[in-house]
């Protein structure tokens, strides 16, 4: 099993992604991990990713291109996500002023001092799958 964290994330890129359809994604909001596999069937392998600690994920499915479900990936690894990062910060930011005045202690999953690695998967259609977590694990098998 491949675990990539913030000291590693780039090495999401050597991962061949591209031609693989999803077969599975769920979301546990109590556990906050996204599972997700997708087969390729040109190389024959199946992968397996478990995203740990999820602060964020978003699909875009607008089918720009075309009709396919966001099924087939054209390509997915790491991807810097500075939009994302900069939207994160200003509803940490929007949250932080609303609450300055309330006897509450102000912490998020955002707050935290976790790093989180972004993952992007771009579909053929021309949608997109972001999601950052604090570690992504990957398990690489052989399909007959």
């Amino acid at each position: 099993m491949l675990r990539f964290t913030i000291e590693n994330q780039e090495k999401l890129n050597e991962i061949y992604f591209h031609d693989s359809s999803f077969c599975d994604y769920t979301y546990s909001y109590t556990e906050r991990a996204v599972e997700l596999t997708c087969k390729n069937k040109y190389v024959k392998k199946e992968y397996c990713l478990r995203f740990n600690n999820v602060v964020y994920h978003e699909l875009i499915g607008c089918c720009f291109w075309g009709e396919n479900a966001c099924k087939d990936i054209h390509w997915a690894g790491y991807s810097p996500c500075e939009d994302v990062f900069a939207k994160l910060s200003n509803l940490q930011a929007k949250s932080a002023e609303a609450l300055k005045d309330a006897s509450c202690s102000f912490k998020t999953r955002w707050n935290t001092g976790v790093q989180y690695v972004p993952m992007l998967f771009e579909f053929f259609t021309g949608d997109t799958l972001t999601i950052l977590a604090e570690e992504i694990l990957v398990e690489i098998k052989e399909l007959q």
